[in-house]
């Protein structure tokens, strides 16, 4: 409902989404945004949106929402926010590349 009120006034939306699930009930108010509002000129871009499954890239390109991701969150060198010792090295790499 907040997506398509900023999509009727042409306002943007900078949303933030840590982790797999924040970022697919992201995407999916944002396609029901899109669905509520066909005719919007707002963006949306998502921070810290990692990790991020093949799925969730494929709807992020059809929806147009562009990702703000910090990539030291991959490898912090003191190691207190290692996103490899958090999810894997697998899972991290196949979201950060």
């Amino acid at each position: 409902m907040l997506l398509s009120a900023l999509f009727k006034a042409n306002l943007d939306a900078h949303l933030h989404a840590s982790g797999d699930r924040s970022l697919r009930v992201t995407l999916d108010a944002a396609a029901n945004a899109c669905k509520a509002v066909p005719k919007f000129n707002s963006r949306i871009a998502v921070a810290h949106a990692m990790p991020v499954s093949k799925k969730d890239l494929r709807c992020l390109k059809t929806l147009g929402v562009s990702i703000q991701t910090t990539p030291h969150w991959a490898h912090d060198l003191s190691g207190t926010l290692s996103l490899f010792a958090f999810v894997g090295r697998g899972t991290a790499r196949a979201s950060c590349c």
